[in-house]
């Protein structure tokens, strides 16, 4: 629009329009605009000092005017939609490098070949430069894994955890929600990385980090304990970037919809209705929560809700785990969350206890880890075979047992001699793991 203009006054017209629409579509790149029409100028042999102070005031004033409408600082107002200073180094830098490459160009007759690599080695350096400060490539992993979990892929993020082997309680979460998912969290809970029970749920706490109060509404959502959800949700919202998220507001949506408030989740659903992107999404489940019948996925989530309620405290993870189980024991998956904590945080009387109220009546092989948890237990009491036997535990398990404690006598309970075959059952973690407060 602006190259077509040859009218003075009509350009300086133009230029102001791009740079209002610029800084709506690009953020803090707007600075770049003034650049590149003073470049353009030049080029054109169209000097004009007032026109170019005029769209450089602009761009400045027009951040700041506009900072209102997105609830911005001053500062971020000309770093948004970054959420640090530094985030701008990197435009901020490639424009010096463009103001260099334009004031050089009368060289690059003589110099092109010098003039060529000169600009290739500079923007390789600051591109190759801005990657090493910048990037977090462990960061970038944990968002592929809640990436694949937001979209349901439960079978990919098992496969990227193999993949990554990440030591990080975020991507431990993950993991577990997909392990839960298939039905079988305690059977491969020790596969991957435990730092004990903090990688069940995380923590909605003070000195917690906004990317992990954002997704901790994804396992109580799972779980079926809307209350929480909704909780984790409204504190996910709060301490996101900029106050707002289309992904808090559809989990909202949802949440309102499974408690049977139509009202609500209608008023949610109007909010991402008035969006580009999430129309289709709202309109599909608008008609959903109008609908006198319910599909099958409101069905089952329904199903999850407990018939009563009860104060929790929202942090106090237990009770609302035992809670979600008497309410409902065929709620598979917060049962194995429960038993899963007891088991992480080496509280075997609990686990047993709960494990008899609720798990000895579940349709299926007694897992692996809670084979392994239930011989320590077994065990301690000096159970009578007839006892052991109540458990249906896999006779290979019992005699892989008998060989560890063989070896963990014969070594003395040395950890290196006991890791190599047992670095990954219960056993070994009950023994060597040392459990830490964060």
């Amino acid at each position: 629009m602006y190259s077509i203009v040859s009218n003075r006054w009509l350009s300086m017209a133009a230029g102001a329009v791009l740079i209002v629409i610029a800084y709506w579509i690009a953020g803090s790149s707007v600075i770049l605009l003034p650049v590149l029409i003073i470049a353009r100028d030049w080029k054109q042999g169209h000097f004009n000092g007032l026109k170019w102070l005029t769209i450089i005031a602009l761009a400045g004033l027009i951040p700041l005017a506009l900072r209102h409408i997105y609830l911005l600082t001053p500062i971020q107002s000309f770093i948004y939609p970054a959420l640090q200073v530094k985030s701008v180094i990197l435009p901020i830098t490639l424009i010096f490098i463009l103001a260099v490459v334009f004031y050089l160009k009368k060289f690059e007759i003589t110099y092109s070949k010098l003039m060529n690599w000169a600009v290739s080695i500079a923007f390789l350096g600051v591109l190759t430069g801005g990657i090493a400060i910048n990037a977090n490539f462990n960061l970038e992993k944990i968002l592929s894994l809640d990436s694949e979990t937001y979209f349901g892929n439960t079978e990919r993020v098992i496969e990227l955890s193999q993949k990554y082997q990440l030591k990080d309680r975020r991507a431990t979460y993950f993991t577990n929600m997909a392990l839960s998912q298939k039905g079988v969290l305690p059977e491969y809970l020790l596969d991957y990385y435990q730092p004990s029970y903090y990688g069940l749920i995380l923590p909605v706490m003070p000195d917690e980090n906004w990317q992990s109060i954002f997704v901790s509404n994804e396992v109580f959502f799972l779980m079926g304990d809307m209350n929480l959800a909704q909780h984790s949700v409204m504190l996910g919202n709060t301490f996101s970037p900029f106050q707002r998220s289309s992904r808090m507001i559809k989990r909202l949506a949802e949440i309102n919809m499974i408690n049977g408030d139509s009202a609500a989740a209608g008023k949610y659903l109007h909010l991402l209705q008035n969006t580009l992107f999430h129309k289709k999404w709202a309109e599909n489940r608008q008609r959903i929560n109008h609908a006198s019948t319910s599909v099958q996925w409101l069905a089952e989530k329904q199903k999850q809700i407990p018939h009563a309620d009860t104060l929790r405290k929202s942090n106090d993870y237990v009770p609302s785990l035992s809670f979600l189980v008497e309410q409902n024991p065929t709620n598979i998956i917060a049962l194995d969350y429960l038993l899963c904590h007891y088991l992480l945080n080496k509280d075997l009387d609990s686990f047993v206890k709960a494990y008899e109220q609720y798990g000895k009546g579940i349709n299926r092989s007694v897992p692996s880890v809670y084979s392994e948890a239930l011989l320590i237990h077994l065990f301690s009491i000096k159970a009578s075979a007839e006892k052991t036997a109540e458990y249906s535990i896999n006779p290979q398990k019992i005699k892989d047992f008998i060989d560890y404690t063989q070896l963990y006598g014969q070594k003395q309970g040395d950890l290196k001699a006991m890791e190599k075959r047992f670095g990954k059952s219960y056993w070994f973690y009950f023994h060597f793991a040392t459990i830490q407060n964060q």
